[in-house]
């Protein structure tokens, strides 16, 4: 799991299968029928799957909430039983060789992390300093307006988007401080839970939070040359 490909590769087989109605309803009917979880299954998103991390995140919130269910439940035979397809016989195999592969949940998880971090900082830019409480919601543009209409009996804010300054003098350091120390509880207990192998999940979480740090700064290191 060290290299982006193989990752990608995991992440689509899994989502490509979830996406997919029929598989889908073949896996409650054949692995998840009478359990808690069958209603989980009942419908799942089309998600777009890139290295950028608007992108990588929504896929992997997406998929995340599902894993350790399919990681239990999944049986190949079952799944393959009377199936004459060999195009969904291949997404099949496909989705077994990639639960197989050892330790992809924290590492998912901890790009998860990493991905919501950002996210938080770009969402704060695309707000105003006036109204955050509305902008960050996780509700749609229209809803938004609406609720920022009832506040202030305006649809729309002078000062949104423009949170360049602020970024410039906080928001950034705040950003590349976040990165360097991010987690969740969900990823303190899964490397907890590794055992001997915490140790490479953790080198590479370091690697990782490196490499966006001088990502970010090579990035904004026109701010810097541009401030008074």
């Amino acid at each position: 799991m060290d290299e982006s490909k193989s990752f990608l590769e995991v992440l689509r087989s899994l989502l490509n299968f979830l996406s997919n109605r029929q598989l889908r309803q073949k896996f409650q009917a054949c692995c998840v029928l009478g359990t808690a979880v069958y209603h989980l299954f009942n419908a799942h998103p089309v998600v777009h799957i890139d290295w950028r991390w608007e992108f990588l995140s929504k896929a992997l919130d997406a998929l995340l909430p599902l894993y350790e269910h399919m990681l239990r439940y999944w049986d190949e035979f079952k799944m393959l039983a009377g199936e004459t397809s060999t195009l969904t016989s291949e997404v099949v195999k496909q989705v077994s060789r990639a639960l197989a592969i050892p330790r992809f949940l924290p590492l998912a998880e901890m790009l998860r992390v990493a991905g919501k971090s950002i996210e938080h900082y770009a969402h704060k830019l695309e707000g105003c300093i006036c109204h955050p409480h509305i902008w960050i919601q996780t509700i749609s543009h229209k809803r938004k307006v609406s609720k920022l209409h009832e506040e202030t009996g305006f649809k729309h804010c002078c000062w949104k988007g423009r949170m360049g300054p602020w970024f410039i003098m906080i928001g950034l350091s705040e950003l590349l401080r976040h990165i360097a120390t991010c987690s969740s509880e969900l990823l303190d207990k899964l490397i907890s839970d590794l055992g001997a192998h915490a140790a490479t999940l953790l080198s590479t979480q370091s690697k990782l939070r490196a490499r966006i740090i001088e990502e970010l700064n090579a990035k904004f290191a026109f701010l810097a040359s541009n401030t008074l």
